[in-house]
């Protein structure tokens, strides 16, 4: 994994910075950058572990909107973007990093109902995170 990790640097796709954790205030320049390109409505966010970059996103007018990740706020997303792959109408720039999370992907389902569905990872490694945002941002499209 690491030297996947390596090459997706050297190729431009991922962004080391330094120390052992997350930058938010990384984060937010990029966010704000990418809106000046790409004008957003609303920046969906996982409130885990992210309360300060919302204030900041808030700060900005980057509306974020808190999405938690359970059956609920993610079935129909994922199932939605489930059916726009199976049938041609979801298209994406080639990302290895999307590709990747994508593939690591598996629907948990309730015991007992197969209809409700969540995105989990199988391996602690397999990240899905750009998958996840992905479906959040589906969800959104879909109100």
């Amino acid at each position: 994994t690491a030297e996947r990790f390596q090459k997706w640097v050297e190729m431009g796709f991922l962004t080391v910075t330094d120390g052992a954790e997350v930058d938010y205030r990384y984060i937010l320049e990029e966010a704000k950058a990418a809106n000046k390109l790409n004008p957003v409505s609303e920046s969906p966010i996982d409130p885990f572990g992210a309360t300060g970059l919302s204030h900041d996103l808030a700060d900005e007018n980057l509306n974020p909107v808190t999405i938690i990740q359970n059956y609920t706020n993610m079935s129909d997303p994922m199932k939605e973007l489930e059916a726009a792959i199976e049938s041609g109408r979801f298209h994406h720039d080639g990302n290895p990093i999307m590709t990747w999370c994508i593939g690591n992907v598996v629907g948990k389902t309730i015991p007992g109902n197969d209809d409700v569905v969540k995105p989990v990872k199988e391996q602690a490694e397999d990240k899905i995170d750009g998958a996840v945002a992905l479906i959040m941002a589906v969800g959104r499209a879909m109100l």
